[in-house]
């Protein structure tokens, strides 16, 4: 099931480590995630366009802000890809 639209308020760097993607998947913006600024107002530089995508490839490694919006990509067709999409998540946080 995909994620909801969330970001993780209590750390300061989050991580997506993608292991493993279809094929179908590789280099398209589905396969990776979604990002959205929740300060984005009309005078942001994310005016106009408030989700941006990145795209993933096997071993690929995002590191964003943890405050920043984001979701996993949706799948672009029914039934089962050619091998499943495996990430590891994780969080920076201080104490």
């Amino acid at each position: 099931p995909r994620q909801h639209l969330h970001a993780h308020p209590r750390a300061i760097l989050s991580c997506v480590l993608y292991l493993q993607l279809p094929d179908e998947l590789v280099d398209l913006p589905q396969g990776g995630t979604g990002f959205r600024d929740p300060n984005a107002g009309p005078t942001s530089y994310m005016a106009g366009r408030p989700w941006q995508w990145i795209a993933a490839r096997p071993l690929d490694l995002l590191v964003f802000p943890s405050w920043v919006e984001h979701a996993p990509g949706e799948a672009v067709r029914p039934g089962p890809y050619t091998r499943p999409r495996i990430v590891i998540a994780t969080d920076v946080t201080c104490i």
